[in-house]
């Protein structure tokens, strides 16, 4: 009975790619430039141009723009993945696109936090747009647009690249989070310095502030630049064994084969239901990772802004809840799934949500934040490798390797999720006077408002995706199965590739 029950939890030791030191390297360094980018465009743009003391863009102007950027960037997340899995070159598939787009993404979020000195936001015209009214558009509104739309542009196809190389440097899900972990201990460094230092800076303006902030926005984006050159050439990716020709599958054939279902002997099925899974969980994980990251700068402004030293401790809880996550889900991973660890994320994220909202003004908000920020580093670690195992469930499947269109298709249900947040952030921050002159907010509606926010939202989204990730498909012995398969096949691979190189 007892070797039944190990027989059944056990998860094999499955690979053929040796995972070097620099790859390590290489794919920690483009995680943490992904990161940046991200949490920065995410925690810091809102507050940025919405306030009154920054760029000062009117609620229904940004909400209007940020609905054009979100259809184009649903549109361009599934087209990027399909040019990535129809490129074969003699650096790879995905080298190209990190190594020459990855600067061009770091000299647009320079641009897109540092406007035109000077630029007007004086509007030539006002229109309104279904129930959005009042929408001013001014050389800054437009600026505001351009940049967007340049940087979701080199981001997406960028991260898409540097997403599916961790789909090449592993079969085995625990190297796969072990490269991830390194990964995210870089990412911590750079989204604490990116996150704690704009945001510290926006939440007090001043033109001191101003100045710094300029040029904090200036080294992140250099920083940006060099990590994703670095990894480029850390990582060789045509030496590792894999089956990564061009596909050259139709673009809607094969998105259909990814998110399209069918009816057999009379039952309905997803043609990819691990995918259905992990896209209802992502959706609701970015709502909730955009919705908490950009209003918390507003929670700490308005819930803290006559007790420093409670800031501290919140701040604190944040950080110490994190630590303490990572720690747990270290121990998780080692014996058991990524189901399994993303489960435990997940679970933070709702009795923590729930605890900083019920909690009010008391100290029972700094149990939440621990609870929550438990949960933050749980998705960042395991959806990666979490996905990669869906893709080698389709090749399996299918003898087709579409890491590009699955990883692009993912962001196109996912990425709306930023329009989502910023709109029922704002839905619920307006009322409670966000948008009025500092000298007649009324900032306790505004931190229950912010706490409502940062905690209620998240909770819901969260517990939605967590039935999500329980009946995730791909495991035990399908999972098994999978993986011993695709080694055997990755095998021949590597030693036909060996008989060749010594002719």
């Amino acid at each position: 009975m007892k070797a039944n029950r190990k027989q059944k939890y056990y998860i094999p030791k499955v690979d053929v790619v040796e995972v070097k030191r620099r790859d390590i390297a290489g794919f920690g360094l483009g995680t943490m430039a992904g990161a940046l980018c991200a949490s920065i465009f995410g925690s810091t743009l809102f507050k940025f141009y919405t306030d009154p003391n920054w760029m000062g863009i009117n609620a229904s102007t940004y909400a209007f723009f940020m609905l054009v950027f979100t259809i184009w960037n649903a549109i361009n997340d599934p087209i990027s993945g399909a040019i990535v899995d129809r490129t074969n070159t003699r650096i790879g598939r995905f080298t190209p696109y990190i190594r020459f787009l990855g600067p061009l993404l770091g000299i647009s979020f320079i641009f897109m936090l540092n406007p035109i000195e000077g630029i007007s936001s004086t509007p030539f015209f006002e229109f309104n747009f279904l129930t959005i009214k009042g929408i001013q558009v001014s050389p800054l509104s437009l600026y505001l647009l351009v940049v967007l739309l340049l940087f979701d542009t080199f981001y997406t196809i960028v991260i898409v690249a540097k997403s599916g190389m961790l789909n090449r440097l592993s079969l085995d899900h625990r190297k796969r989070s072990k490269v991830q972990y390194a990964a995210i201990a870089l990412s911590l460094v750079g989204v604490a310095t990116g996150v704690v230092i704009p945001n510290a800076l926006v939440a007090f303006p001043s033109e001191r502030n101003k100045i710094l902030f300029s040029i904090v926005i200036t080294i992140i984006g250099i920083v940006v630049v060099g990590s994703f050159v670095f990894m480029s050439y850390s990582i060789r990716e045509i030496d590792k064994p894999a089956e990564f020709g061009r596909s050259n599958l139709p673009f809607f054939k094969t998105v259909w084969s990814i998110i399209g279902f069918s009816f057999k002997e009379g039952k309905f099925r997803f043609n990819s239901p691990g995918f259905i899974c992990y896209m209802v969980y992502d959706v609701g994980h970015v709502l909730t990772y955009h919705i908490f990251t950009s209003n918390l700068p507003n929670y700490i402004d308005f819930a803290f802004r006559d007790n420093p030293i409670e800031m501290y401790i919140f701040i604190g809880s944040l950080v110490g809840g994190a630590i303490v996550g990572v720690a747990i889900l270290l121990l998780i991973n080692k014996n058991s799934s990524i189901r399994n660890s993303l489960l435990f994320a997940t679970t933070n994220y709702v009795v923590g949500g729930l605890t900083l909202w019920l909690g009010g003004q008391t100290f029972v908000r700094y149990i939440g934040a621990f609870i929550i920020a438990m949960g933050i580093p749980g998705p960042f670690i395991y959806l990666d490798p979490f996905m990669s195992d869906i893709i080698d469930d389709d090749y399996y499947r299918t003898g087709t390797n579409k890491a590009g269109n699955y990883i692009g298709l993912t962001a196109l249900f996912s990425k709306p999720s930023h329009w989502a947040a910023d709109v029922i952030a704002l839905a619920i921050l307006v009322p409670a006077t966000y948008q009025l002159p500092p000298e007649i907010r009324d900032y306790n509606a505004l931190a229950s408002a912010s706490g409502m926010v940062i905690g209620l939202i998240p909770a819901i989204c969260m517990f939605v995706g967590w039935f999500a990730i329980y009946f995730f498909p791909i495991v035990g012995e399908r999972y098994n199965r999978m993986k011993k398969a695709l080694e055997l096949k990755l095998k021949a691979i590597a030693k036909k590739k060996n008989e060749n190189s010594k002719l």
